[in-house]
């Protein structure tokens, strides 16, 4: 288990490094970074989890998640933290 848990972290940061920006004037919609990370996850091989997962392990790294006004709507947002890239959901 303690393995998976550095795996799963060593990928975590690489996604953070790669595919996001630490802004703190940013923020954005979890669901729109669950996608990316899936996307980012699958092609590396590695296990994806759930939102409620990575949203965790991005609170670990001070992150936070709170409502916010995104685009006219009120969405959960992680803080703090902006996508390099606009992910574009896959079909099955």
């Amino acid at each position: 288990a303690t393995n998976h848990y550095f795996s799963e972290q060593d990928i975590l940061q690489q996604w953070l490094e790669d595919r996001c920006e630490i802004d703190v004037n940013s923020r954005v919609d979890t669901t729109l970074a669950f996608i990316d990370w899936q996307q980012f996850a699958t092609k590396a091989g590695e296990f994806i989890g759930t939102k409620t997962r990575l949203t965790q392990s991005l609170e670990k790294k001070g992150i936070t998640v709170k409502p916010a006004n995104i685009g006219g709507k009120t969405v959960r947002a992680y803080f703090n933290l902006k996508l390099k890239f606009t992910p574009t959901p896959q079909d099955d």
